[in-house]
């Protein structure tokens, strides 16, 4: 008996450890440039025969109207963009990408012609780059959510075909939540700076010899 509750005790301190850990948090890897993106959106694009991004990225009929960080799993929006969520998996295997580089992209491919966006009335141009990102990076954020609970996986699945339940099986397949990057300093920041970079080398300049005054 002694031993029983020596060990409860010493499994209830580990749990407790376990606990009061926090989450590590993951990040980006910030060596994924825009036209590494740019690339994946330009060949889902050609692959759906479409330059219409919203309309292969919203969330369809009975999906949510508005989304936040905050909001839950939606299966059928999962399924439907289930092939782009698969292709950034590819170069960013554990779903985290930078918003900045997201916008990018698509600005990127804007101009080039790769795009069109319908502006609504009272809307900008990076209103709509915005909305895309968020709904992008979103997506893969519930991906995560499932990669890591599988009470949620389950309640989604039940929802769905199982064709589409693979889908999502093989988007977590791609997952990877071990791999962690250093944050990427700001870009207007310089990365590091030394006292050579700062001081340009000048030759040295000979002083004329001093005049003795009578």
């Amino acid at each position: 008996m002694a031993s029983l509750e020596a060990a409860v005790a010493e499994r209830s301190a580990q749990f407790a450890k376990n606990s009061k850990s926090p989450a590590k948090r993951i990040t980006a890897d910030p060596s994924i440039g825009v036209e590494s993106l740019a690339r994946v959106i330009r060949d889902y694009l050609s692959h759906h025969k479409t330059s219409d991004l919203w309309s292969l990225v919203c969330p369809p009929p009975g999906g949510p109207l508005s989304w936040t960080w905050a909001t839950p799993v939606c299966g059928p929006w999962l399924v439907k963009v289930a092939g782009l969520v698969y292709d950034f998996l590819g170069i960013a295997p554990n779903s985290k990408l930078l918003a900045v580089r997201v916008k990018g992209a698509l600005e990127s491919l804007h101009k080039a012609g790769d795009l069109t966006v319908a502006v609504h009335k009272g809307k900008t141009l990076s209103d709509h780059f915005d909305k895309v990102d968020m709904a992008i990076r979103l997506l893969m954020h519930h991906a995560r959510q499932l990669k890591t609970d599988e009470k949620l996986k389950n309640r989604v699945f039940r929802q769905l075909v199982r064709p589409d339940q693979v889908k999502i099986e093989l988007c977590l397949d791609r997952l990877d939540l071990r791999l962690n990057f250093e944050a990427e300093p700001a870009d207007d920041e310089p990365a590091s700076a030394t006292c050579l970079d700062l001081v340009p080398w000048r030759p040295p300049v000979e002083e004329a010899p001093k005049v003795a005054t009578p």
